[in-house]
Order: C-alpha cells, then structure tokens, then sequence
C-alpha cells in the first residue's frame, strides 16, 4: 500500500476550502452591494415575508437593520446562501425580566452554490496533478474539508453577529455547520472524483462537461434530468420573479436575485412538477399545490392558473429527455431494458428528497415551537414519476420517433455517449486497482510508479454507418455517437440476441402520427383547462364581472347575475334607471384576494363611493359545469343594503334618483313614515313628486355598505305649500259659512255651536262671524302620521238669540253676545288632494 500523502491532500482540500469560501464571499459581497442599492435595510428584503412567533416576530427580530455593517451583511449572506441557521436570542428589560431563543432559517442562495463550485474547483486542481485516489483518501479528505468549512463559517456567523437593542441575532448555529459541511464536503468530493474520472480536463468545469457526456445508464439519466429541469426552473423563475417585481412596482428588488433566486425556482418548479408546497412543525398538514390545497391553504385558488403552462413545459421536457435517451441507448444499448428503468426514478425522487430538505426549506423556531416550510417530501415521488416517465418514452415509441423523422436527429443527438479515451480508462483502472488491490506493485501501472495524467481526448474516425468502433478496453462494449448523421439501422452490441431498431413501415408512421397528435392534442387540452379554469373560469374573474356590472350602472344584468331574493316589487331600485348610467354607482372595485375552499369562496373588495374606499366581501359558489369542462362560479349574496326614507308618511310616494317609489316598493316591515328600501352600494338622492301642496328639499345620502351593516337614513322635511294653506282657508271659510244658516243650538252642522252651553234656553239663534279667521304657514305644524295640524286661537264672531226668562218660561227675551273662539284641524293630501277635517 502506497503511503499517505498527507502533503498533497492537505495541499488539495485547502485549495479547495479556500478558492471555495472566497468564492462564498465575493458572491455574498455583490449580492450584499445589491441588496444595499434597493435599501439600506438588508434584512428587511429578504426576511419580511417571513414571521416567527410572539415577541420574535420580523419586525422584532432584526429591528433597525440600518445598524448593520457592510461586513455584517456579507456575513449574513454566506450564511444564508447555504441555507445555514441564525440563532436569535431576546433578552428582556429589567432585572426580572426572562429571556427567549429562537432561531430562523431561509433556502440557499448563490453564494452556497459558490462554495460548492468553488472548492471543486480548487480540489481538482491539485488533486489532478497529485493523483490523489477517489478511495477512500478522496472521501476521508472531502469530510475533512467540509469539518473545516463548517468551523469557518461558525467563527464568521460569531464574528457578524447582530446586537440591536435586546435582541441578538448570530449566524453561528448547528444547522450552518452542518449546511456548511454539506455544501463544501460536496464540492470536495466532486472535486476529488472528476480528478479520478476525467483527469483529462483542464478545470472542473471541462471535466464536468466531459463526465456528463461520457456517463452512461442510469447516471447519464439522472443528471441529464436534473439539468434540464434546472434550467428551465432557473430560467422561468428569473422571468417570472422579474415580471411580479416590475409589475408591483418594485423593478429594484430584482437585484435580490442572487439570494432567493435558486429558492423561487425550487418552488416553482414544486409546483410546476404537480407537486406543492408544504408546511411542517406546528402548522402541519397545510399544503398547496395545483392539484389541489389543505389546511391553512385550502381557501387558496387564486394566482396559480397560469403554472399549468408550466406544467406543459415540463411534458415537453419530459418528452425531449426520453428522446436524448433513446438516442443514446441507440448506441448504447446495455443499459436500456426495464431492468434498468428504476434506477434512474428512484435516484432522483432521493435527491430531490434531500435537496429539498436541506436548501430549499424555510423556517423558524421560538418558544418551544417550530414550523418550517418547503417542497412537500412527496414531491420527491412526482420528480420520480417524471424520470420514469422519461424512461417509458427512451423504451417504447423514442427510437422509432427518430428514425421516423431523421430531422430530430441533431436535437437529440447530444444525449448520446462520447467515448471514454483508452488513455483516461487505463488510467482510471490503474487509480482503482492501486486503491483496491495491495498486493499489486505501482510498475504495473503504465507510465511508472504512478498512474501519468493523459492527454486531451484523441478525435476519433466514425466508420461508415455512423458508428464508432473504439470501443472501451475492458468495459462494457458501446457503441459511440457521431453527431453527423443519424443511424440507418444501429445493432445493439453488447446485448446478446437484441433486436436492432428499425424504421417504422409507412402504415405504422400514420398511426403513430395520428396517436402523436391525439396525445398531444389530449396533452394540449388537458393543460388549456387546468389554465383555463384558473384563470378565466375562477372565483376572481366571476366576482369581477360582477362588480364590472355594478360600477357601470348595469343594474338590471347584476340583479340578473345574482338573484337579489326579494319580491319583484321591491326591485325597484335595483333597475339601471336608479344609476344614471353609472353616475351613482360604486366605482374603482378592485379585489383583494380570492380565498376558495372546495365548491365555496371568499372575494375580499373594495371600492368607492362618492370618495370613500370601503372594504366589503363577496361570497361565491361553483354552480355546476359550463362548456361541459370548466366550473361555473357564480356570486352567492348579492352586495345589498338598506336605505330609509322617513317623510312622516306625507306623502304617498317619493323619488329616488328619480325612481317613483311608494310602501307597496318597500320592505313589508317598514314603518309608517319609515319606508325600507333595499339597494347597491351608490348615490341616492330622495326627494317628494312635484306637488301644488306638498314640498321638501332633496335629501342625498351615500351608501357605502362593508363591515357595517345599518341602514342609511334620509329624513325628508315636508311643508305645506301656499296652496294648501289657501285650501285649507277655503275649507274653513266653507265650513263656518253654514254657521250663518244654522238655528238650533244643537245642531252640528256649525263648528260654533260647541261653544253654546244651555241650548234649551235659546232659540232663534244665528251666528255672525264679523271676520273669517285665516291660516298662515305658521299655523301649520310639522306632518304627522301623514297629516298637518293647524290650530286658530282667539277668534271673534256673534251670536244672536231669544233666550227665554228663567221666571216666565213663556216669556223670551232678544240677545246679543260676543264670542271667542279656537279652531283647530288636520289637513292629509290623499291622492293629490287636500282633505281637511275640523277639530274642537
């Protein structure tokens, strides 16, 4: 056995701790500068989404960050970036007073990725050219350095530690040492096995380019899949975290990017694959997803229509994998069979599992509690059933696709296998027998006492199919790629008795076309529902459409979208003609947020009117299918209110914005003189018919509905015309004019005769009224019970009479008295006429 080379491996892992650490830093110190160019406040844009609990809430948590240094925020973002722990301590004033931990967590951000590349990076370099064996010096050394990376960012999380006020807020905690470990540990053990498997390569980056296209089965699979679903959650996250940024007003906060960049993608992607986000701790059981919500979610709806497009991208994907697949298992054939098609399911339903888990999660503790959210752990099933998916296409319809249509062939052809040079296998071999076999001296090894490092890759001649025959000494017999020319009709070498690809016959390429384009077309439909019934045939838009009625006036298509409920008769301010084609109509309706919960939602509004915004809620429900496929949600409970007209019941009916309205119009419980009528969020003006004997000045009242819910009162004055005072003379005038024609004392045609006492003493009498009494609007009190009273004092008149001798009852003498009279009444105009009657 060779000895250790502790030189070369401490030489190899330091490079590796520090090219990868400074590589950490610059990243964190330009994502800091960026995060300083859209506030002075650092923290504040990266963790005020987020809440922990009681007195560690955001705002708590980190206070006045302006206090924090230029060295405490890069600090703060190399923690972050590999998803390391914040410890928070929250000490109370007073000598008494108790104290608190907690801790805070976010996904990883760039700089952790930083410190993986970069000490792979720094590992192979020297680990190429010291030859440092994969097994198991590579593995002992790749702990040793995340252990040391780990300590490294311990001692910085101590040193950029935030003291504001009470609270206490240090990087330093065992989640960072161990996300510190993992991220470095990783990077070294790349490192350290492209130093092994490609040592061909003039960097890591070389390398791993080469390694990723001379990897075969499963493996090839598997990282194939990962980097393209990485990319287009990369890319579409960027777009999409641009586009919400631009449009909220907040264009600067893109320059975030390098810190919740891979966060943004990982849960999108979640979502994206048909998988969700779930809440774990205290909160458990709360998730969300396009195939649907629970918990705390389960009202959510709104907004995630359009990842079904997302989705279609990934089917394409999918689809474009399995042909790279098939390709490659063209040349490649050992590894494709469904013996093989597990492998590569299972590995990356794992990795997504522990990818997941540890970058992707964001969380807190405090107080005893916990709670933590990230891509649900059963998501790890729907990435495998996507990898498998991709293997189901490799193995049936893939390889005829592509000799059916040889176009195809330059899309597809970089998902075969490049040979592995003889050189690097020797190489490789000599690596694993010196590491595996003790007993064997160095000089077997070609190129002296230690395996040389051999030169770039030799291009290789194809033979005339297409094919290359270099196979790889001693390994398992494959057929390279040429990316010239499609294969005519590749043999499957390597695979004895298996039967060669070939062309589909005329009959079978229509059919598959046909099934193609049915699938497709299924595919294509199936996503434009999901889309569709998201985003179109939702609770939002149904509420929208709503309110678009009501803002423009349209009442009568409102009343027709909602049913108001109530008899047809007390509609009558639910007509068009109430809002003057929008001129008393609520306006500015804007929705919140939408909140569904199975086949019931919740719609938070607001809207205005006559200037005052109020916040209101709309209650919906699915009402069936419409177009057979698509859910219909309608409004549930029209936006009605009450509005009470009080005229003392003077008159019969009343105007509304115009509207001619009367008790028959009004809530059957209604009041006399308290008319109930029910209405929409607007202006309503009320005011009395034009009347010759009634008048009132307009009253306009504002109903602006939301949280409260009492009726709007609008009190009528109503007063008595000059002609109905005149009306009232006339039938005063009318009425003491019988007095001059009447002679019996009791008789009640004269309203005088109730001042006559001891009529059976008088006869012959005759009243003579010297001047009719008048009466002025003054006179006139308010309504009442739909009737004006008036009341005369101290009026004069006559009355002439034989009163008979009180000792000689046949003796009747003439006299002549003065009297003084009161009159008073009640006057109600019924039907547009004045009735007058007359009191005592």
């Amino acid at each position: 056995m060779q000895p250790i080379d502790m030189e070369n491996l401490a030489r190899s892992g330091g490079a590796g701790l520090g090219i990868g650490v400074g590589a950490a830093f610059v990243t964190s110190v330009i994502t800091a500068i960026l995060a300083l160019a859209v506030s002075s406040s650092v923290l504040d844009q990266i963790t005020g989404t987020f809440n922990a609990f009681g007195s560690l809430s955001s705002d708590n948590l980190f206070g006045n960050t302006r206090d924090m240094n230029i060295l405490q925020s890069i600090i703060f973002f190399m923690v972050q970036g590999v998803a390391g722990g914040f410890s928070i301590t929250y000490q109370g004033d007073g000598f008494f007073s108790s104290s608190s931990t907690g801790s805070a967590w976010l996904g990883a951000g760039l700089s952790g990725f930083a410190l993986l590349l970069g000490t792979a990076f720094g590992v192979y370099l020297l680990g190429r050219k010291n030859t440092i064996h994969l097994r198991w010096m590579g593995v002992a050394s790749s702990a040793v350095v995340g252990v040391a990376a780990g300590i490294v960012y311990e001692i910085l999380g101590l040193i950029g530690r935030i003291q504001i006020s009470t609270i206490t807020v240090s990087g330093t905690s065992v989640r960072t040492f161990f996300m510190a470990f993992l991220f470095a540990g990783g990077g070294a053990l790349i490192g350290y096995a492209l130093a092994q498997i490609t040592p061909d390569a003039s960097n890591v980056f070389t390398a791993l380019h080469l390694w990723f296209h001379r990897a075969r089965g499963f493996v090839r699979t598997v990282v194939e899949t990962l980097l393209v679903f990485g990319i287009l959650a990369f890319v579409i996250a960027l777009v999409l975290y641009a586009y919400v940024a631009i449009r909220s007003g907040e264009a600067v906060s893109i320059l975030l990017f390098p810190a919740i960049l891979p966060m943004i993608a990982g849960f999108l992607f979640s979502f994206g694959s048909l998988g969700a986000i779930a809440v774990y701790g205290e909160a458990a059981g709360a998730s969300v997803g396009l195939l649907g919500s629970s918990g705390e979610f389960a009202s959510v709806s709104g907004g995630l229509g359009w990842f079904w497009l997302y989705v279609l991208v990934v089917v394409v994907a999918t689809l474009y994998l399995g042909l790279r697949e098939a390709a490659r298992n063209m040349y490649d054939p050992a590894y494709a069979g469904w013996q093989h098609a597990w492998k590569a399911p299972l590995t990356a339903g794992l990795f997504w599992l522990v990818y997941a888990f540890a970058a992707l999660s964001v969380g807190g503790t405090a107080q005893g509690h916990s709670v933590f959210a990230m891509p649900a752990m059963w998501s790890c099933l729907i990435v495998a059933l996507w990898s498998f998916l991709v293997e189901v296409v490799a193995l049936t319809f893939g390889q005829s696709v592509i000799l059916s249509v040889p176009k195809l062939w330059k899309f597809v052809v970089g998902g075969t296998v490049q040979p592995t040079p003889k050189e690097v296998l020797e190489y490789n071999r000599a690596m694993n027998q010196r590491s595996s076999n003790p007993s064997m001296p160095a000089a077997a090894v070609s190129g002296g006492a230690s395996p040389s490092v051999p030169s770039s890759v030799a291009s290789i001649a194809p033979n005339g199919n297409g094919q290359n025959g270099n196979a790889a000494n001693g390994s398992q017999v494959f057929q390279a790629a040429v990316p010239m020319a499609a294969p005519a009709n590749p043999t499957a070498p390597g695979v004895p008795g298996a039967a060669a690809a070939q062309p589909m016959s005329p009959n079978a390429k229509k059919a598959m076309v046909i099934a193609g384009i049915a699938v497709g077309a299924l595919v294509v439909v199936a996503v434009a529902i999901g889309v569709l019934s998201s985003t179109v045939f939702n609770p939002k838009n149904a509420a929208n459409a709503y309110l678009s009625q009501l803002s423009s006036g349209d009442y009568d298509a409102a009343s027709k979208t909602v049913d108001p409920g109530i008899d047809t008769n007390r509609r009558a301010l639910l007509t068009s003609a109430v809002s003057a084609n929008g001129k008393n109509a609520l306006s500015s309706p804007k929705i919140d947020s939408v909140s569904a919960n199975g086949s019931e939602a919740v719609a938070q509004i607001e809207y205005s009117v006559h200037g005052t915004t109020t916040k209101d809620t709309l209650t919906l429900r699915k009402d069936g299918n419409t177009m057979l496929f698509f859910p219909k949600w309608v409004v549930s409970k029209p936006l009605l209110y009450t509005i009470v007209v009080e005229d003392s019941g003077a008159a019969d009916t009343v105007l509304v914005n115009n509207v001619k309205v009367s008790k028959r119009n009004a809530d059957p419980n209604s009041s006399s003189g308290a008319l109930m009528f029910t209405v929409y969020p607007g202006t309503y003006t009320v005011s009395l018919p034009k009347s010759e004997y009634l008048t009132a000045s307009a009253v306009t009242k504002y109903v602006t509905g939301g949280s409260s819910k009492s009726a709007v009162e609008a009190q009528l004055d109503v007063k008595a015309t000059d002609k109905l005072v005149s009306a009232i003379n006339d039938a005063i005038k009318t009425k003491m004019g019988k007095c001059g024609k009447v002679n019996d004392a009791s008789s009640k045609a004269c309203v005088l005769n109730e001042h006559i006492y001891n009529t059976d003493s008088k006869r012959n009498m005759s009243w003579t009224v010297t001047k009719f009494p008048t009466v002025s609007k003054q006179d006139i009190g308010h309504c009442k019970r739909n009737q004006f009273p008036y009341r005369l004092r101290r009026r004069q008149s006559d009355l002439t009479y034989e009163e008979q001798d009180w000792f000689d009852e046949n003796t009747w003498t003439p006299q002549t008295q003065d009297y003084s009279f009161s009159l008073s009444g009640t006057v109600t105009v019924d039907d547009g006429k004045p009735e007058v009657s007359f009191g005592d």
